[in-house]
């Protein structure tokens, strides 16, 4: 009988350190998790793509010859194989009684990389799909026009597609009338 009662006492014994390891190591866990998130914030993909343009291109907006107005990330496309954030931004001349600005559409590869700029004409960009990005209306470069610009086949060869969506641009039909 007390052979059984030692056993049965060892097996409370082991339960409880078990329990025991057990919370601590949740604890420890917990701890760690909290100190690790709260020190190492996630970065912010704008700022980085904001100094970026900065830095890579020559024209970005100095303050005092052009104003930065407009630095929006509306999402991504597939431009031959490679994803590339897509980021409208816009500008204007501030000595002007009237400002006047410039609007172009940055293309980001990898590593904030600025892959290339696309001026913009008309048209704002509303939304990326695909290898598209989609404007509300009509945009054009005076001799192709579309409300998508295409970047399937790479951004050296971009190009003009029509391409009915609502949100974008519809064709006029009889009954729409």
């Amino acid at each position: 009988m007390i052979r059984l009662f030692s056993a049965a006492e060892r097996f409370r014994s082991d339960a409880m350190n078990n329990r025991r390891a057990l919370t601590l190591l949740v604890s420890l866990s917990c701890c760690w998790c909290t100190i690790s998130c709260s020190t190492s914030a996630a970065p912010d993909i704008r700022d980085q793509m904001l100094e970026a343009s900065a830095r890579q291109d020559s024209d970005f907006p100095d303050g005092t010859r052009l104003k930065l107005t407009h630095f929006a990330y509306i999402g991504t496309v597939n431009a031959k194989g490679e994803t590339l954030r897509v980021v409208e931004m816009s500008a204007v001349i501030p000595s002007m009684p009237a400002p006047r600005g410039q609007a172009w559409l940055y293309f980001f590869g990898n590593h904030n990389r600025l892959m290339g700029k696309y001026s913009l004409r008309k048209a704002t960009p509303r939304w990326c799909e695909g290898s598209r990005v989609y404007f509300f209306g009509l945009e054009g470069d005076g001799e192709d026009e579309g409300n998508a610009l295409d970047l399937a086949d790479g951004f050296d060869r971009l190009r003009y597609v029509m391409v009915p969506s609502p949100g974008s641009w519809m064709p006029v039909t009889a009954r729409s009338i």
